[in-house]
């Protein structure tokens, strides 16, 4: 189901600034759909960078390790999600910090309405940052504005 679709619309500002390289801060990375990672994640864009994705990845993995809410609660289909909507976070991450939390306030309500309390989401900006922060050790700098704006939305979801 498409999270966008299902609110009567919600949100596509991300895809359509992304199309039009407004608020853009950063080298966009390569998109693919999101059913590419998660069939039923909607008609929507996710990163295709392969680092990001490992990135988002880990991100998921520590994220059900420290809250084991998200794996009783959503299962395999909520995993499954947890990827897709990691995907399309790191599109986020592209946009000037403005419009990059205006994006993931809505979709932290979205989740909300869903039973997710909003704490994961900011404990999940951090662990999309720290991943990226290992990318950035490793010599890919491309990522650390990148890191700094997940950290930054974080501390602004407080």
């Amino acid at each position: 189901m498409d999270i966008m679709a299902a609110l009567g619309g919600g949100s596509n500002t991300t895809v359509n600034t992304l199309a039009k390289g407004d608020a853009v801060t950063t080298a966009p990375q390569p998109t693919q759909p999101a059913t590419r990672l998660n069939a039923e994640a909607g008609d929507h864009v996710v990163t295709a960078d392969p680092a990001a994705l490992a990135a988002g990845s880990a991100a998921v993995e520590r994220t059900y390790q420290v809250f084991p809410y998200y794996q009783l609660r959503y299962g395999e289909r909520g995993r499954a999600f947890s990827a897709s909507d990691s995907g399309w976070l790191m599109t986020i991450a592209d946009l000037d910090d403005a419009a990059a939390l205006s994006e993931i306030q809505w979709l932290t309500k979205v989740l909300a309405a869903r039973g997710m309390p909003s704490l994961l989401m900011e404990v999940h900006l951090r662990h999309l940052a720290q991943e990226l922060d290992a990318l950035v050790a490793d010599g890919q700098q491309q990522w650390a504005d990148r890191a700094e704006r997940f950290r930054r939305i974080a501390d602004a979801l407080q």
